[in-house]
């Protein structure tokens, strides 16, 4: 769960031009496609996201990317393609993640006046603040595995909804099916990230150059449970 972040450099500067998002890890090949200029390139940490940004983890890639208003947290597993979509108003990003295919996990703050919502070619999982598991394929249908708090699932073919609880597995389908019942072993996917058992306070710093060319640090620390 990430409990603070802190910087030594004025916000207005460090979140300028709408950034809605920031990468605090990546590993192996991670492709980062700019919105507005359409162009191409390894994600790196550090990198700031924007309103309909697409990432797309190749068989080797992971990445995390932290939503800036509250720390919302999404781990993108390999093989998987994204957009990362928000608005902000009233200082909270109504945040929707668009999965076209792959698996990602999501840490999810509780929010205010809007949902966390996850978008697939079959299904729209509303969140108002849990941890959950989205495993997305575009030909088959989805599974979802609650881990914390709740979530609603509805088939975009019926518009049928069921409810996602800790321990639970949801299964929407194209055909329009649509179940849930206990998690069972082998449901869960295995976590790429190599520090998820980690516990106490990890500390990432990232080097940037400021509006005025001068080098400056931020540093995001991170509480592991």
């Amino acid at each position: 769960m990430i409990y603070l972040i802190t910087t030594i450099i004025c916000s207005s500067i460090l979140f300028s031009a709408n950034a809605i998002g920031m990468v605090t890890k990546t590993m192996g090949k991670v492709e980062y496609r700019n919105s507005n200029t359409g162009s191409t390139k390894q994600l790196t940490l550090g990198n700031f996201l924007y309103n309909n940004d697409q990432i797309i983890t190749k068989e080797d890639g992971f990445a995390i990317i932290l939503y800036i208003d509250d720390k919302s947290q999404v781990k993108i597993q390999n093989n998987t393609e994204l957009t990362i979509r928000g608005a902000a108003s009233a200082g909270e990003i109504a945040k929707q993640i668009n999965v076209t295919n792959g698996t990602i996990k999501a840490n999810v703050s509780k929010q205010q006046s809007s949902d966390f919502t996850l978008v697939s070619p079959t299904s729209v999982a509303a969140v108002k603040g849990t941890d959950f598991w989205g495993i997305i394929d575009e030909n088959i249908g989805d599974t979802f595995c609650g881990l914390s708090g709740k979530v609603e699932i509805t088939n975009s073919l019926t518009g049928q909804m069921v409810e996602l609880v800790q321990n639970t597995t949801a299964v929407s389908l194209k055909n329009g099916n649509l179940s849930v019942a206990t998690t069972q072993v082998g449901d869960i996917p295995q976590d790429q990230d190599p520090n998820q058992n980690d516990t106490g306070e990890q500390e990432i710093r990232i080097p940037f150059q400021n509006e005025a060319g001068e080098q400056k640090e931020l540093i995001i620390k991170i509480q592991n449970n």
